[in-house]
C-alpha cells in the first residue's frame, strides 16, 4: 500500500475505510433547487455549450471563475459539513462534456495537491443530469491510487500511458444520478466516455484537501528535465489553470523523483487485487446500510 492512513476527512469511519480501500465513493448530495440554480448559473454564462471538453478554470474570465467558484463552494460545504471534517474546499469549476465525436477521455490520474506519502486529497465531481454509459459518466479503475507513487502536474509524465488499452479494459462504470456526488483521490485513474447524446453533460467540481496541509504544485521544465515544487494556495490555481502550460512565476525549488512505471504483469496483479471481493460479515454489511442512510437523512434536513 502506497498510503494506508485513514483519510480523517469523515466523520464516519465506514467512509474512510472505503476511500482507502477503492479510492471513491458516490453519496446522495443535491436537492431539485440546488441543481435548478446551478443549470441557471451555466446558462448565464454560457447561452451557448462549448463545442469541446471544457473547465470553467481553462476560461480567462476571472470574473466568471470566481462566481462559479463563490456558488459551488457556498452550497456544498453545507451540506459537507455534517460528512467531512478537517478539510478545505477550493477549485469549484464546471466540466463540460459536448457531444461530439472527440469526447472520450482516456484514463488519467489529476493533478498532485498534496504530498501523497503522507495525506490524500480529494476531486468531487457532481452531475447535473442523470449520467451513463450514452452521455459520458465517469469510468474509474478501482484501488488505483495504491498502484505506485506519482507525481502529476504540468509537463510530468504519464506513467500508465502505455497500457491505457489494458486499464481501458477494467475500469468500471459509475452510472450516476442527477445530484449525486463521487468523491475520488486525484491519484485514481479515471476517465470518461463519448457524449453520444444531442445534449452537453454538465457537472460540477471540487477539490477538497486536508485541513492546514499546504498545497503543492509541481512543473517539469523540459529545457533541463527538471522536476520543480512549488508551495501554493488556492487563488494560485484559479489563475494558473487558463495558463497551465507556462511554468508558474512564483518561486519554486528543485524536486528529485524517479518517474517509475509498472510492467503489463505487475499492473494486472495489481488490477486482480484491487477487484477481489471481501469477506463481509453481517455486522459490515450493516454498518455500511447505516451510513449511508445516515448521510441521505443529514440530506433531507
Amino acid at each position: 500500500m502506497l498510503n494506508e492512513n485513514p483519510v480523517n476527512m469523515f466523520y464516519d469511519p465506514v467512509l474512510d475505510r472505503e476511500m482507502v480501500k477503492y479510492g471513491y465513493i458516490v453519496l446522495p448530495f443535491l436537492d431539485e433547487n440546488d441543481i435548478t440554480s446551478f443549470k441557471s448559473l451555466y446558462k448565464k454564462w454560457h447561452p451557448k455549450s462549448p463545442d469541446e471538453f471544457y473547465k470553467s478554470y481553462f476560461d480567462t474570465r476571472i470574473e466568471y471563475k470566481e462566481e462559479v467558484e463563490k456558488s459551488i463552494i457556498s452550497i456544498f460545504e453545507q451540506k459537507m459539513a455534517t460528512i467531512f471534517k478537517n478539510y478545505d474546499a477550493f477549485g469549484g469549476l464546471f466540466v463540460v462534456k459536448p457531444p461530439t465525436d472527440k469526447g472520450h477521455l482516456p484514463p488519467h490520474q489529476d493533478w498532485s495537491f498534496v504530498n501523497e506519502k503522507e495525506k490524500w486529497s480529494i476531486n468531487m465531481w457532481c452531475p447535473l443530469d442523470d449520467v451513463n454509459d450514452t452521455n459520458g459518466n465517469l469510468t474509474i479503475l478501482k484501488g488505483s491510487h495504491q498502484f505506485t507513487e506519482t507525481i502529476r502536474g504540468s509537463g510530468t509524465p504519464d506513467i500508465y500511458r502505455e497500457h491505457q488499452e489494458l486499464i481501458e479494459k477494467n475500469m468500471t462504470s459509475i452510472p450516476m444520478k442527477a445530484g449525486e456526488a463521487i468523491f475520488f483521490f486525484h491519484g485514481l485513474i479515471h476517465g470518461s466516455k463519448q457524449n453520444r447524446t444531442d445534449k452537453s453533460r454538465v457537472c460540477l467540481g471540487l477539490t477538497l484537501t486536508p485541513k492546514d496541509s499546504g498545497l503543492l504544485y509541481h512543473y517539469l521544465d523540459k529545457s533541463t528535465n527538471q522536476l520543480e515544487q512549488f508551495k501554493t494556495t488556492p487563488d494560485f490555481y484559479i489563475d494558473y489553470a487558463a495558463n497551465r502550460i507556462e511554468k508558474p512565476k512564483i518561486k519554486g525549488s528543485q524536486h528529485n523523483f524517479e518517474f517509475k512505471g509498472l510492467t503489463q504483469d505487475e499492473l494486472l496483479l495489481k488490477i486482480k487485487l484491487a477487484n477481489q471481493p471481501e469477506n463481509h460479515t453481517a455486522g459490515s454489511m450493516n454498518n455500511s446500510s447505516n451510513w449511508i442512510q445516515k448521510i441521505i437523512n443529514r440530506l433531507l434536513k
